[in-house]
């Protein structure tokens, strides 16, 4: 799932609109991960995002809010893309052995 999807869902409550229950484990897991590889490589700059945001207009608006993310990270959101999805395989690597990870990959393949 692309950050710029991701952080065009309007919180938990967008989140379970996805239709397919399977998107929306991924959505949660995703976020998790987001918020532990911020607060890993990027964490007073994603706090200051934080402060900033509460100050904003409580409106959810996604264009506003990835722009002052952003503006934070110092970096543009496919860019963060790409570092976030390096990320997240690291962990995947580290975490789960390579028969387990390709068992549950293959089983939700089509035959």
């Amino acid at each position: 799932m692309p950050l710029q999807y991701l952080m065009s869902i309007k919180s938990g409550e967008g989140i379970h609109r996805l239709q397919d229950p399977n998107y929306t484990l991924l959505g949660y897991a995703q976020s998790w991960a987001l918020i532990y590889f911020l607060m890993e490589n990027y964490q007073t700059s994603f706090l200051n995002y934080i402060r900033d945001l509460r100050n904003q207009d409580t409106k959810f608006n996604a264009d506003r809010d990835q722009a002052l993310f952003e503006k934070h990270l110092g970096k543009k959101i496919p860019e963060l893309d790409k570092e976030f999805e390096t990320f997240v395989r690291k962990i995947m690597v580290e975490r789960i052995d390579q028969e387990t990870y390709d068992f549950f990959r293959l089983i939700r393949q089509p035959s």
